[in-house]
């Protein structure tokens, strides 16, 4: 249960770090 517990946030992270660069001026 800790692994998926973990799991959920990691992905949610990872969005929002992927939308964060895209939203970057590049």
């Amino acid at each position: 249960q800790l692994v998926s517990y973990f799991k959920i946030p990691l992905s949610q992270i990872l969005v929002v770090n992927i939308v964060n660069l895209s939203l970057l001026p590049s």
